[in-house]
């Protein structure tokens, strides 16, 4: 049995569906998966062991991707799952022959000339003409019952197919064990500590919110070691704190000698599966609903802090993991926080 599925975004999203991924190899055991993922999350792609073939987009269009991996799309697959929404998904699943497609179909509401209009992803009529399997997801963010993690499981439950995780999987890497020792070692990491993260979410903080940010840092540093980690992408206000902290790229930490103890330490563009040891072993990992650090810090059974702009609250809330230690603060209470600590 042949099995094509599409999770073509990020790291985040994908650690996030991951359990519905694991469901559908436990159902089909004897199957052969074959996920179409990103260059961005290949490198959690590549471990997991109920994938058995990858295909990786580099965001082109359906039609290239189509082309390029040939070799896999002329087969006739048993079933095709959509797990992304992504048009190009989508499309690419149409060339392919296949006996059970099954996707979400998310409904926006639009204003165009003033009417309001329900809008289809996938159409309407590509749904009833190709899709044997579909849920509807309401995309107004004023629904606050709607969680993806549950959507996708009842999708699954809809296929017939029986649901024996709930929980996100990540494994930590090996290769990656001395790197973290090697770092702890040279930062002194013997007591507890914390991950703060910072990341390119910022750039649509104001100044006040990054003053609080700030200022939580210094605070939570009397009670508990901060490690400040960054994305990969440079973003906005980073020069605001690596002018006020040590600052380190994780390449020096490893070929360098340092010997350091400072309350307050940032880390510059860990890769994941490196950051993931900093998780597993921290008292908390705070970020502002980074993907990474909180669907790994789910899988890891880690304690979660997010720190959201009040508005955001509904949008993010559907992706909150299922199974987690999972708490949220909006700006107006940030000061509760360190009551975690």
């Amino acid at each position: 049995m042949n099995i094509l599925i599409f999770k073509n975004d990020r790291v985040g999203d994908l650690i996030h569906h991951s359990s519905v991924i694991n469901n559908i190899k436990k159902n089909f055991e004897d199957s052969k998966i074959f996920l179409v993922c990103s260059r961005y999350n290949y490198s959690i792609a590549k471990n997991y062991k109920f994938v058995d073939e990858l295909i990786i987009s580099d965001g082109q269009s359906a039609i290239l991707l189509y082309v390029k991996y040939f070799k896999y799309f002329k087969k006739k697959f048993d079933f095709i799952f959509v797990l992304d929404g992504k048009k190009t998904s989508i499309l690419t699943s149409l060339f392919v022959r296949s006996n059970s497609r099954a996707s979400l179909c998310y409904k926006k509401e639009k204003k165009i000339l003033g009417f309001k209009i329900n809008v289809f992803r996938p159409s309407l009529t590509v749904l009833k003409l190709f899709f044997n399997y579909f849920l509807f997801s309401d995309e107004n963010y004023k629904n606050v019952n709607i969680s993806y993690q549950n959507l996708y499981l009842e999708l699954l439950k809809k296929c017939n197919l029986k649901i024996y995780y709930n929980k996100n999987f990540y494994t930590l890497q090996k290769s990656e064990k001395s790197n973290f020792v090697n770092i702890k070692t040279k930062l002194n990491l013997n007591d507890k500590f914390c991950i703060f993260h910072i990341d390119e979410k910022m750039g649509k903080f104001n100044k006040d919110n990054v003053n609080s940010i700030d200022l939580l840092i210094k605070d939570l540093s009397k009670k508990i070691r901060v490690i400040v980690t960054t994305g990969i992408y440079e973003f906005k206000y980073s020069d605001y704190f690596f002018n006020k902290y040590k600052n380190y790229n994780y390449n020096d930490l490893l070929t360098n000698f340092y010997n350091e103890s400072d309350r307050i330490i940032i880390i510059k563009k860990l890769p994941v599966d490196l950051l993931a040891y900093f998780l597993n072993e921290s008292k908390a990992n705070i970020s502002f609903h980074a993907g990474p650090i909180v669907n790994i810090s789910a899988a890891l059974d880690k304690n979660i802090i997010d720190i959201i702009q009040q508005h955001k609250f509904n949008e993010l809330g559907r992706w909150i993991p299922l199974v987690s230690k999972y708490k949220r603060y909006s700006f107006e209470d940030i000061n509760k926080v360190i009551e975690n600590f």
